[in-house]
């Protein structure tokens, strides 16, 4: 994974100069240095990172391919409704 476009690279990217321009490419603006969990990490684990990094969404890698994104959302569901 070379990297992600986040909603914070765009907002960033829009406020530098020569940035805003439809044409730019996702690979200047794009975060690089990207983490990424398994399906087989525990979510103990996962919230950790997303935390300690303050990350909203993790891509889910399996044999060098993103297979799916888990996100802050997805933990607020296992939250029983009674809260």
């Amino acid at each position: 994974m070379l990297g992600v476009l986040t909603v914070r690279d765009i907002v960033l990217a829009l406020h530098e100069e020569g940035q805003a321009d439809p044409e730019t490419k996702i690979s200047k603006v794009m975060t690089r240095g990207v983490w990424a969990c398994t399906p087989e990490d525990r979510l103990a684990n996962i919230t950790q990172v997303m935390t300690e990094n303050k990350m909203c969404h993790l891509p889910v890698a399996k044999d060098g391919k993103v297979v799916g994104i888990i996100s802050a959302s997805d933990f607020l569901k296992l939250i029983p409704s009674g809260i």
